[in-house]
């Protein structure tokens, strides 16, 4: 049973989007804002509409209320391990308003496999197989796979290229390279346990060797 939750679609393309947590997500809400996107609200059950708003609302809910089942979903993406290790940074700056977080990425990853990280509210299940794709790694070039995107003004202006080079380039700088990371063990557990995401979304195995 839902007790609330957000459902962001477009009535014109029969298209939903999903935002499953650290996918470059604000920035796809920024991006989705210029199209005709809107956000409604349910509560207590798939059926009972609350509110619903003329613009798109960042959230990370993936439920489809009844009456949608057959639109298309949009899904954004990221590799999955730079997605726990954005995790990992997440939580340590979260944590540290009540106290200095010590755990390292590795003690953080063995924490979370003991407690069952991986489940749909981490966003490794797809809901609905996507029909478009929105990787972070590879923003524009997968935006404009999408029709009415790469027919826009937005794209045709260049001011989309300019938005998704600037996301792409931006430097966090935090991160280190991912292979330091994850040791192969690690690496192994996460390919083995979420398998059809990087069978979905095409990332690679060895990706947190590079």
């Amino acid at each position: 049973m839902h007790l609330r939750f957000l459902f962001t679609h477009s009535e014109q393309e029969r298209l939903a989007v999903f935002l499953p947590p650290k996918t470059g997500t604000i920035h796809a809400t920024f991006i989705f804002n210029h199209f005709n996107f809107k956000t409604n609200i349910y509560g207590g059950e798939v059926t009972r509409l609350i509110s619903e708003d003329d613009y798109f609302i960042h959230h990370h809910n993936q439920t489809i209320p009844k009456g949608y089942e057959h639109y298309d979903v949009i899904y954004t993406a990221r590799n999955p391990y730079a997605r726990l290790t954005s995790m990992y940074y997440h939580d340590k700056r979260m944590s540290e308003f009540e106290a200095p977080y010590t755990k390292t990425f590795k003690q953080y990853f063995s924490d979370r496999v003991n407690k069952g990280w991986f489940n749909i509210n981490d966003g490794f299940n797809f809901v609905k197989p996507p029909k478009y794709i929105i990787r972070m790694e590879h923003l524009y070039e997968d935006y404009i796979q999408i029709p009415f995107i790469r027919d826009s003004k937005l794209n045709k202006s260049g001011i989309l290229y300019d938005l998704c080079n600037k996301k792409i380039h931006s430097k966090n700088q935090e991160a280190k390279p991912l292979k330091d990371y994850y040791t192969q063990d690690m690496a192994d557990h996460v390919y083995e346990t979420v398998k059809p995401y990087f069978d979905v979304t095409g990332y690679d195995k060895d990706s947190w060797k590079i």
